[in-house]
């Protein structure tokens, strides 16, 4: 649940969540080339991974926020909520995975998290 912006390592926290729901307010800056610094490689990944190659130099290199409707297109934030409906909304979805089975979504919550670990870089050069 994600209500206004979420900047440097709070994306980083965010972007390794399973679901992200999020209000037109929500977005999210990465600023280690405005203020001078490098990223961690492994947290880089972890960018790649969630937003893809090209947003993540996009997000990286400019240090410009990424808003909301944007971060719904790409997959970024799973659902774009209106603010007062945000947190029952949230809950809502929390409760209906607590319904399924708990065994069955730690085996599948790791597959996915072995899959996509496994799986090469292939779009563009570093």
């Amino acid at each position: 649940m994600i209500e206004g912006s979420v900047w440097g390592a709070a994306c980083d926290l965010a972007f390794s969540c399973d679901i992200l729901s999020g209000t037109p307010r929500t977005s999210f800056t990465m600023t280690p080339a405005k203020i001078g610094i490098p990223y961690n490689s492994s947290d880089l990944l972890n960018f790649i991974y969630a937003a893809g190659l090209h947003i993540a130099k996009e997000m990286f290199f400019m240090a410009l926020p990424l808003e909301a409707e944007r971060a719904v297109k790409l997959g970024i934030l799973n659902h774009l909520v209106p603010e007062p409906e945000l947190e029952n909304f949230t809950y809502a979805r929390a409760r209906q995975i607590t319904r399924n089975s708990p065994p069955s979504i730690a085996v599948i919550k790791k597959q996915l998290r072995l899959l996509a670990d496994s799986h090469p870089l292939s779009s563009g050069s570093f």
